[in-house]
């Protein structure tokens, strides 16, 4: 997991979050467990900025007319990979 120096981006922006998550199996494990891999779950999320600091970040999947967020997630910048300020308007996937 190659990652980069998080970077704390300005509030209200538009930013896509590549980080690495905790994961767990609530089952009984035998003794092939130990095959598993231990490297994080590698997580996709986009947001706009609500609070950012040398701790992580605080974005938010949605944002009303009144300025409140909705569906709000903190990522520690210990897991975080890399953090891009995203252009707003802009169509990404424009498809085949």
């Amino acid at each position: 997991m190659k990652k980069k120096k998080f970077r704390v981006p300005e509030k209200k922006k538009l930013v896509h979050i590549e980080w690495g998550d905790a994961w767990s199996s609530g089952g009984w494990q035998g003794d092939r467990f130990g095959e598993t891999p231990l490297k994080p779950h590698i997580c996709n999320s986009i947001g706009w900025v609500v609070q950012a600091n040398a701790a992580g970040i605080t974005i938010a999947a949605r944002v009303g007319e009144d300025g409140e967020y909705g569906n709000v997630s903190f990522i520690p910048s210990g897991m975080i990979m890399s953090c891009t300020t995203l252009k707003q308007g802009v169509l990404v996937n424009k498809g085949k």
